[in-house]
């Protein structure tokens, strides 16, 4: 995560979406990869203090040394301070009366469950049982969100092999989600690698004639905060809810990355792919569920030909909310598991979880008491920062890098 004014959940929203991952598995994979096994509560509970005092508060549990050269350890420890109350809420998950909690229950599972979080297992892996358990879920409960979750822990992308998979199709979600963008501009997608322009044309089309746009990926902790354990401690409901958040991320990017191809400068010249374009862009914007798809919306419809002056108005209000996202959560990483921080956490998902990302974002922004112009000016400022601590770090390090003159 970055080290730089940028605040933390906003840092890991922003890298864990700047990516294009094939599946939550695929990108759980890639977050986990390479960190340690979680310190044993017995190593981390009476920390010894280090020389200079470089030290980080974990909520009710004291301050803990950081690590210089793992700076993972402290998130680590806090895994651990969960790992059992973890375990007991995905056992309530998936013996949940509630079809989507249960799915969304057997995905946890498959990407939280002891081994994993542990380092016991391979990171990002679903063993074959938990998959066919949630194919038979998808397959009986005919309920569009299922089936999504069925179809990201098979492979939006066709990279699960598996004969229970074959049972899921993408042509089926969008025939039972007829209304929904998301799963025709899947199908658009395969058809486009199928090179069957017919089919793509169609499903495309009704992609654009759609009245939602839900991956329903932003919606796994609202399926599932329901069913946490009662006697949650503060740290470990933020703590679940960041584990969240970070698979969350990995859903619903294929249809985006799509949406860009389809809608690409050179294609909308023709007046057709414009006009569809636009219309896309128009429910992007007015009904995505999170602040990427608005954000793709508002790129697309640019390209589209809408107005400067609109383009404007409707980057003001992005940049707003991603700025209230900003300073409604911890800035900073030796904040993050403070009890200020974790309470600022633990409001934010509770909010993201009653009225969805971009909602909560806009609630953030009342609560703020300040106006989108401003919220958005803070934001274009810290970007240049950012920007510009990046770029003269890249500049120290390519005298080091560039090769000895011979």
């Amino acid at each position: 995560m970055s080290a730089v004014a940028i605040p933390v959940l906003l840092g890991l929203f922003i890298r864990v979406r700047s990516h294009e991952p094939h599946s939550p598995v695929q990108a759980a994979s890639g977050a986990r990869e390479g960190e340690q096994p979680v310190v044993g509560l017995s190593a981390a509970a009476a920390p010894a203090a280090t020389p200079d005092g470089n030290t980080v508060e974990i909520c009710d549990h004291g301050r803990f040394p950081v690590d210089e050269e793992d700076p993972t350890a402290v998130s680590q420890t806090v895994s651990e301070l969960t790992r059992e109350v973890r375990t007991r809420w995905l056992s309530a998950l998936q013996d949940s009366s509630d079809l989507r909690a249960r799915a969304t229950g057997l995905l946890l599972t498959g990407l939280l469950s002891e081994g994993k979080a542990t380092g016991g297992a391979p990171p990002g892996s679903i063993d074959e049982q938990t998959r066919d358990a949630m194919v038979q879920l998808a397959v009986g409960a005919a309920d569009p969100a299922v089936y999504a979750i069925a179809v990201s822990m098979c492979g939006r992308d066709a990279g699960v092999s598996d004969v229970s998979c074959q049972q899921i199709s993408l042509k089926r979600w969008a025939k039972m989600d007829s209304g929904n963008a998301v799963p025709w501009l899947l199908v658009a997608r395969s058809a486009h690698q199928a090179q069957d322009s017919a089919e793509e044309a169609a499903a495309f089309s009704n992609a654009v004639t759609a009245d939602r746009f839900d991956s329903y990926g932003d919606s796994l902790y609202a399926f599932a905060a329901p069913e946490m354990p009662a006697e949650l401690t503060p740290l470990q409901r933020a703590s679940l809810a960041i584990e969240v958040m970070g698979i969350e991320s990995a859903l619903g990017s294929l249809e985006l990355a799509y949406a860009g191809h389809h809608c690409s400068a050179d294609a909308v010249q023709d007046i057709d792919v414009r006009r569809q374009c636009s219309a896309l862009a128009e429910l992007m914007v007015s009904k995505g569920t999170s602040l990427l798809d608005v954000s793709l919306g508002l790129s697309i419809g640019a390209r589209a030909g809408w107005s400067r002056p609109r383009v404007a108005a409707l980057k003001q209000e992005h940049n707003a909310l991603l700025q209230a996202i900003t300073q409604a959560t911890p800035s900073r990483e030796d904040e993050l598991w403070t009890c200020s921080g974790v309470q600022r956490i633990n409001t934010y998902f509770a909010d993201k979880a009653r009225l969805g990302e971009v909602g909560a974002a806009r609630e953030a922004l009342e609560r703020s008491g300040e106006t989108a112009q401003d919220m958005a000016e803070k934001y274009t400022q810290s970007m240049k920062k950012i920007t510009g601590a990046a770029e003269a770090n890249q500049q120290s390090i390519a005298p080091e890098s560039a090769p000895a003159a011979p």
